[in-house]
């Protein structure tokens, strides 16, 4: 029997990563679809996590019942916190954590998190694939 992986019922190392290539010295978007399950729900926390690190790089948060549009932005304090910004898009399916000035430390596979206030937990990995410029 063949197993549907979804992002609701599959494990985070299961979940097949999406390829996202990028050159060093570009700029790289790592989609992550964050539609609320329901009409009668929205996203509470979207965390972005890099390898199997624990701490997130990144976060919004709208816990405290804002709109996901007026939520807290937060990242790490380091140089790849300094070059995230994520972007709602105009639909919820075109959310992306944008990376901006890519180094050659930045590959990896990112994984997206987003809790929703009334559905459970949805899980995205991408795997930010770097390639060389022709010398």
């Amino acid at each position: 029997m063949t197993r549907k992986f979804t992002p609701t019922t599959a494990t985070v190392d299961t979940i097949p990563a999406r390829i996202v290539w990028a050159a060093v010295d570009h700029d790289a978007e790592l989609p992550c679809d964050i539609t609320a399950p329901g009409p009668q729900d929205g996203v509470k926390l979207v965390l972005w996590f890099k390898d199997s690190t624990g701490i997130p790089l990144y976060s919004l948060d709208s816990r405290s019942g804002v709109a996901i549009s007026a939520a807290q932005h937060s990242t790490i304090a380091s140089d790849l916190g300094q070059r995230l910004f994520f972007s709602l898009g105009t639909t919820p399916k075109e959310a992306r954590l944008q990376i901006r000035n890519i180094k050659p430390s930045d590959g990896g596979v990112y994984r997206c998190r987003v809790d929703y206030f009334n559905s459970p937990t949805r899980n995205y990995r991408v795997n930010l694939t770097l390639v060389e410029k022709k010398r």
